[in-house]
Formats: C-alpha cells, sequence, structure tokens
C-alpha cells in the first residue's frame, strides 16, 4: 500500500533497528506473493486474436509472393518477346542491306547491258520493282517491330512500377505483423500485472 515503509527503509531510519543491524543481517524478508494470473480464457481470446492477425498477414504476404511470381513471369516472357522481335529487325534490316547490294548490282548491270540487251533490261527492270517490293515490306516490318519494341517498354516501366508498389506493400505488411505481435506482447504483459 502507497505510504507504508518497507522493511528495509525502516531498518536504516529506526534507531533501534540500526543498533540491531547486525543481529538482524541474518533475516531475511518474507517473500513476495505472486500476482494474480490472467484469467485462462483471456489469454486464450488474446491468443486466438494474436494468431488471426499473424495468420492474415501471412496469408497477405503468400497473395503478395504470388503476385510477385506471376509479374516475373510476365516480365520475362516480354523479354523474351522483346528479343524474338529484336532478331526480326535485324533479320530485316539485312535482308533490306541484301536487297540494297542487289538492286545496286543489278542497276549497274542493266546500265552496262541496255545498249546490248533489251530483253536482259526488261528482266531487270521487272526484278527491280519485285526487290522494291519487299523492301517496302521489310521497312513495314522494321516499322511495326520499333511500335511493337516502344509499346513493350512502356508494358515493362508499367511492370516495374507494380513491382516497385508490391515490394512497398510487402514491407508495410511485414512492419505491421511485427508491430501486432508487439502489441500482443505488450497487451499479453500489461494483463499479467497486478491490479
Amino acid at each position: 500500500m502507497q505510504g507504508e515503509r518497507s522493511p528495509l527503509v525502516q531498518q536504516h531510519t529506526s534507531p533501534k533497528r540500526a543498533r540491531r543491524r547486525a543481529s538482524l543481517s541474518i533475516f531475511h524478508s518474507p517473500p513476495r506473493l505472486a500476482p494474480p494470473a490472467l484469467p485462462k480464457s483471456d489469454l486464450r481470446i488474446l491468443e486466438d486474436l494474436c494468431g488471426q492477425s499473424l495468420a492474415k498477414c501471412t496469408a497477405h504476404e503468400k497473395e503478395i509472393e504470388g503476385l510477385k511470381h506471376a509479374i516475373e513471369g510476365k516480365i520475362n516472357r516480354w523479354d523474351t518477346i522483346v528479343s524474338t522481335l529484336k532478331e526480326s529487325e535485324d533479320k530485316a534490316q539485312t535482308l533490306t542491306d541484301q536487297i540494297q547490294t542487289s538492286l545496286h548490282t543489278l542497276r549497274s548491270s542493266t546500265t552496262t547491258q541496255v545498249n546490248a540487251a533489251k530483253d536482259s533490261v526488261t528482266k531487270a527492270d521487272r526484278r527491280v520493282t519485285q526487290t522494291r517490293t519487299t523492301l517496302e515490306k521489310a521497312n513495314e516490318t522494321i516499322a511495326a517491330s520499333n511500335k511493337a519494341i516502344a509499346s513493350l517498354e512502356l508494358r515493362l516501366r508499367a511492370e516495374e512500377v507494380t513491382l516497385k508498389q508490391i515490394d512497398a506493400a510487402t514491407k508495410l505488411m511485414l512492419w505491421l505483423t511485427a508491430v501486432i505481435v508487439l502489441l500482443g506482447a505488450v497487451l499479453v504483459a500489461w494483463l499479467r500485472l497486478p491490479s
């Protein structure tokens, strides 16, 4: 109770106790009674609440991990598609270079042989037309590939932003889990204190 002095304080303040300090030093103070224990039903309810909170946090963490794996899989697939489109663009560029070389060769040969063989010139003109058509198709393919690559880059940036948001949410969930566990421990300790 407040206002009462402990035996140790009375021993140091009382003159009689001071004179008999040596004789009383062999005695010990009586053991303190343990505080009343918290009812098991309250502890069980508190443990159930903490367990449910931890289970929910664990489930959210698993969902977030699943989303991360799914997004990483999509990013890998998009990387494969971008790589394939890049290879197609390189092949189209190689074909364009070959066609341009062939076109230059054909024009040179037709220029040198125009006076000797009109039939050869006609065939060469047809080949030139065909190569021009092929070149235009190759240019269209390159343009389409560039558009697809630009679109994929935008999607990849969006996926990266989503991953960052998921990482932030994961850290928040871990922090909330730690706070819940700490609050649960503090609540249990507080409930066990003597009233």
